[in-house]
């Protein structure tokens, strides 16, 4: 029986080894393991008889079907500005969080990928417009004060069967913008002092809060500055909120003094809100009574009648704000008084 030698000339891919069978009757051939290979190649063979000297060539393709043995791999690459995984507050629905590249190394059906969206509670959502680039954005107003970070999960399945799958999660964080102003705990205060006191002497603490975080959120104090109220008066620690006196008070001059305090935010553009603060003073015996003159002279006759009227003195008591009326009467220094 003739042997017939096969002989692979060139496998254009380097994929096949030497023929395993030389009997004529058999027509199988040795090859590697396929990786990363075409759907299809060519390979040249050449047969020859041993005992005559025949040569034919044959070209012969291979057609590689595949199998589902590769899960799809992903590439998240998030937009922020250190690449970190978060999302200002301010963002506006449509804004991308989140760039995802998907690939699976099947080919055909199995390299259709589906890409899905868990979490975030409906305020992020998935696009694409090519089934390779997917992009996470926005899809509902977020509010840092109310939530600020979100669980995600990005999973990507393939079309095999059984399928394969790829999945990511990550938490978004959401950064604060400074959209909340400082908010008294009283939009108006009350405080009564003595008017004698020193400078520099407690009168009342006010206290503001600000939801927004970080420098957004950290709040100074002042006084707004009014002469008619005598806001002069008084003094505010611009972090601690506490009021003093920064002179010395008049109750004769204004019994019920009062001040406008402004709590400002350090956010860019800074926010701001105000709150009064009523102070009333109470009254001391600070002042002598004064006579409205100095000096008086009166005239009268020598016939006139003993109990006649003959002068009325005002004094001024500003202690209490009122006149005190004298009147002198022709009767052995007899002097009734009458206060109104």
């Amino acid at each position: 029986m003739p042997v017939i030698v096969f002989l692979i000339v060139d496998d254009f891919c380097g994929q096949f080894e030497s023929i395993e069978s030389l009997s004529p009757c058999s027509r199988t051939f040795g090859g590697r393991r396929f990786i990363s290979l075409p759907h299809f190649f060519s390979i040249l063979m050449t047969s020859y008889c041993c005992f005559a000297i025949q040569v034919t060539n044959a070209f012969v393709t291979i057609h590689v079907r595949d199998y589902n043995d590769n899960q799809p791999t992903m590439t998240i690459i998030f937009l922020s500005e250190d690449g970190s995984p978060r999302i200002s507050e301010g963002a506006q629905p449509g804004q991308y969080v989140a760039r995802i590249s998907v690939t699976d190394p099947d080919y055909g059906e199995y390299a259709n990928v589906n890409v899905s969206l868990e979490g975030g509670d409906g305020k992020f959502a998935l696009t694409t417009k090519d089934s390779i680039i997917y992009l996470i954005c926005v899809d509902q107003v977020l509010d840092r004060e109310e939530r600020d970070t979100y669980e995600l999960r990005v999973m990507a399945t393939d079309a095999g069967t059984p399928p394969l799958r790829a999945e990511s999660s990550f938490t978004i964080q959401v950064t604060d913008v400074n959209d909340n102003p400082p908010l008294f705990d009283q939009q108006a205060y009350k405080q009564t002092i003595p008017e004698v006191v020193y400078p520099g002497s407690f009168v009342l603490q006010v206290t503001a809060r600000d939801k927004d975080q970080g420098p957004n959120g950290d709040i100074r104090y002042s006084l707004l500055k009014d002469k008619k109220s005598h806001s002069d008066w008084f003094s505010i620690d611009p972090v601690t909120g506490i009021i003093t006196t920064a002179m010395a008070l008049d109750y004769e001059s204004e019994p019920a003094p009062s001040v406008t305090v402004v709590a400002t935010d350090n956010g860019r553009p800074p926010m701001s809100s105000t709150a009064r603060v009523a102070v009333v003073l109470q009254d001391v015996n600070d002042n002598e009574p004064v006579f409205s003159s100095n000096f008086y002279n009166v005239t009268i006759k020598e016939n006139t009648a003993v109990g006649t009227c003959f002068l009325e003195v005002g004094i001024a008591l500003s202690v209490c704000l009122s006149v005190c009326l004298f009147t002198l009467c022709l009767s052995l220094l007899c002097c009734c008084s009458s206060c109104g």
